[in-house]
């Protein structure tokens, strides 16, 4: 018998464990042993980065708000230029949405992002469970307050949450994570978070836990208890800027990083005399303001920023790999 071929096959097989061991030096720690929470050091370390290094999830909100919104966004995601996205499952849009998006969702990170409250007079929502289930979450005229959460019950909550996680399904997506429109269960309070935080665990998804916020918020550190790994920091553009002060303040952004994940929120749209129309009630955030952020991200301005500043683009899925969650 020719020894020949069995010393071919042993040097191959010993090159392919080699190259699978060099890869396993590069890719992300899956968690093992002890349950450790995924504070930014851990969750640097799980990622296979140092201390100091600085990464951004480019994200966009409020997708399906508008038409144009989705457009805009999708666009910004299958071009790499959005890392993450996020969609409102209550609006009239949201068969929009779902034709857009097509069988393309595989390969893009989205989330829900779940509403509590309606956006404006001109965009009243309902809520995604059915209406006698949840009659603490609307109003007299049984849509969703404008401006802040009324008094809702947490276990009405909690439904509502996951109503709205499965009608994502329906959409055609599997969420990755799931944040909160207009900061209504992230800052409202240790009992609505809290819902947040069970809906998530059971469906093993990612929620934003800002650590910069947690002397403000302290309940929010709670998350950490569940395998969430902790962002840095959660930054988006303040209505006050100026139109031209538009790239100054995302050159300041990056300037001031801090080690670890930070969740970039951007808001994106087209303004066209339609959209005028939806953001009629928007003093601030309008059509737009919303178009300013899009051609940030369009133009490749929020990519060069993080270029030449050796910031690392992640999004959500990286960071669910290295969680235990469920």
């Amino acid at each position: 018998m020719d020894p020949r071929p069995i010393r071919i096959a042993r040097v191959a097989l010993l090159a392919l464990l080699l190259l699978a061991n060099a890869c396993a030096d590069d890719a992300p720690t899956q968690p093992t042993g002890p349950f450790v929470p995924l504070t930014t050091p851990e969750l640097l370390r799980r990622l296979g980065k140092p201390d100091s290094a600085r990464l951004i999830i480019i994200h966009g909100d409020d997708v399906a708000i508008t038409p144009g919104a989705t457009n805009v966004t999708l666009a910004a995601l299958r071009a790499r230029g959005l890392s993450s996205a996020s969609v409102i499952v209550n609006t009239p849009h949201l068969t929009q949405f779902s034709n857009a998006l097509g069988s393309t969702s595989r390969g893009l990170d989205l989330g829900v992002h779940v509403v509590m409250t309606s956006e404006t007079p001109a965009m009243r929502w309902f809520p995604a469970a059915a209406l006698e289930y949840v009659p603490t979450l609307v109003d007299s005229s049984g849509w969703m307050p404008v401006g802040s959460v009324l008094a809702p019950e947490a276990s009405q909550v909690e439904l509502e949450i996951g109503a709205q996680f499965a009608r994502a399904a329906r959409a055609g997506f599997a969420p990755t994570h799931m944040d909160s429109h207009q900061g209504a269960l992230l800052y409202g309070g240790a009992e609505l978070f809290n819902a947040l935080r069970r809906v998530a665990k059971r469906e093993c998804v990612a929620i934003p836990v800002p650590s910069s916020l947690f002397f403000r918020f302290p309940y929010l550190a709670g998350a950490l208890d569940d395998g969430q790994p902790a962002l840095a920091d959660l930054v988006s553009i303040p209505p006050t800027i100026p139109p031209g002060g538009w790239g100054a303040f995302y050159e300041d952004v990056f300037n001031t990083l801090r080690p670890g994940v930070t969740l970039l929120l951007l808001h994106l749209g087209e303004d066209t005399p339609v959209e005028r129309i939806f953001y009629r009630d928007h003093t601030d955030y309008n059509a737009a303001w919303r178009a300013r952020d899009a051609q940030q991200i369009s133009s490749g301005a929020i990519a060069a920023m993080a270029a030449a500043r050796g910031v690392e683009i992640v999004d959500w899925g990286d960071l669910l790999k290295v969680s235990r969650i469920c």
